[in-house]
């Protein structure tokens, strides 16, 4: 009688391991993280080591709790890292030290390890903080500065409160919303923002601001194939089109749609959130379905409610309802 050998699924792999993916993650973020580094001194490079010690460690700590051993083989894997790093990415560059602790704690604890642990989560764990802390920390989140000079002019070890030569300034996107709620109305195309918001010479958030330093990472990911690119596409696309709608009938009163898209984190998120393959949707209906979602809800919550931003939200709406998606999308097996 022949026998049968049962294993556990996936049956079908691609031809990176994890290790491999993380470091292709990493390297694609690096660019952002630089010129975030480039841009507001080795605070921001604390505040990244920090994050990432606090998640390693977090996840070890309850690894080793909850299946009573020692894992400090996940410890050494730096799985962490790249939450941690994504949570200092869409956070304002300065902030109290303990508040990047509290986004820690909570992507690690209930964004990720409540959930099973890593591969296992319902939410991006980054934006599961970055959210947490938005709510309890308004204030603090509220408030961005802009260099008026480098690294080199600040400082090398500048790690006090407010970089040496920093100017506190709302972002383009609060701005705007700030001029319309008391009556102002905009101008109809930002042009002179164009290039400095390209380049990420804008307050904002610490790897957000460079929108060329996140397609150049945006690339490594499509290229490499660890994000589906279909995601971002329709996303943006989506994001571009009903922003362009929006804006031709409220001129005046809505920023421009090249202005929407460089401004905010719609590119770091539709980039390098909307793609982590373990909240987003399996099969390619699913993740144009996905994309279109992140992106339409982004431009109502910009537009409709009192938050300027609106990509973490929709990205955590949309994960929510990735299950569903995947249901309903799942190809029709030969013969079914």
């Amino acid at each position: 009688m022949s026998e049968f050998l049962m294993k556990l699924p996936p049956h079908q792999h691609g031809k990176y391991v994890m290790k491999h993916t993380i470091f292709i993650l990493a390297a694609a973020m690096l660019p952002a993280v630089c010129f975030s580094f480039y841009y507001y001194g080795y605070r921001i490079l604390f505040a990244y080591l920090l994050t990432m010690s606090v998640c390693a460690l977090t996840e070890w700590t309850y690894d080793s709790i909850k299946y009573r051993k020692d894992y400090l083989h996940r410890f050494l894997e730096f799985k962490g890292s790249i939450t941690a790093a994504f949570i200092v990415m869409t956070l304002p560059p300065i902030l109290p030290y303990y508040i990047y602790v509290v986004a820690a704690l909570i992507a690690s604890l209930i964004g990720k390890e409540l959930f099973g642990g890593f591969g296992r989560n319902v939410y991006n764990p980054a934006i599961t903080g970055r959210i947490a802390v938005l709510v309890g920390y308004s204030s603090y989140m509220s408030t961005f500065y802009l260099p008026t000079s480098n690294i080199f002019e600040n400082g090398l070890f500048n790690i006090t409160t407010v970089p040496i030569d920093a100017v506190s300034m709302a972002t383009t996107l609060t701005a705007a919303k700030e001029t319309v709620a008391v009556g102002g109305t905009l101008p109809v195309l930002m042009t002179e923002t164009w290039l400095p918001s390209f380049l990420g010479f804008i307050p904002g958030a610490a790897g957000e601001v460079s929108t060329l330093a996140l397609l150049i990472g945006g690339a490594v990911i499509l290229i490499t194939r660890i994000g589906a690119w279909r995601i971002p596409f329709a996303c943006l696309t989506t994001f571009l089109v009903l922003a362009t709608v929006f804006w031709y009938f409220n001129q005046g009163y809505i920023l421009d749609p090249i202005t929407q898209v460089l401004s905010g984190g719609i590119v770091l998120g539709a980039l390098f959130m909307a793609t982590d393959f373990v909240t987003s949707p399996l099969y390619s209906k699913g993740q144009i379905i996905f994309g279109i979602g992140c992106g339409a809800l982004t431009v109502l919550i910009r537009i409709f409610s009192s938050y300027p931003e609106g990509i973490g939200f929709s990205i955590l709406l949309m994960n929510s309802l990735v299950p569903l998606i995947d249901r309903y999308t799942k190809p029709r097996s030969f013969g079914g």
